[in-house]
């Protein structure tokens, strides 16, 4: 799937600073991600499997926190344009798909 970029985060490396505008989803391939507040305290984590970005991507959102890599990390990262594409592709297998 070459819409697919593999993104690697070393240990400790901001990935997202709350506030900003990013336009992919992502999804752990391998690592921890730490989501931090307003205070930068650990809210949770991201862990292997786990996706993101969706809802900034979808409702044009910003990020509400931090996420830091809370060891190396592998990102599998989806572009905005690339994710709509294949979202327009499923509507529309499904329509044909109930039409018959």
């Amino acid at each position: 799937m070459n819409f697919i970029h593999l993104g690697r985060i070393k240990k400790d490396e901001t990935i997202i600073t709350r506030g900003d505008k990013v336009n992919f989803l992502f999804i752990v391939r391998k690592g921890k991600i730490q989501k931090l507040g307003l205070n930068l305290k650990i809210k949770g984590y991201h862990n292997k499997g786990d996706y993101f970005g969706q809802i900034q991507v979808l409702y044009r959102k910003h990020w509400e926190m931090t996420l830091k890599a809370a060891e190396d990390t592998e990102l599998w990262c989806i572009e905005k344009k690339q994710l709509q594409k294949v979202l327009a592709q499923i509507q529309l297998e499904f329509k044909e798909f109930y039409k018959n």
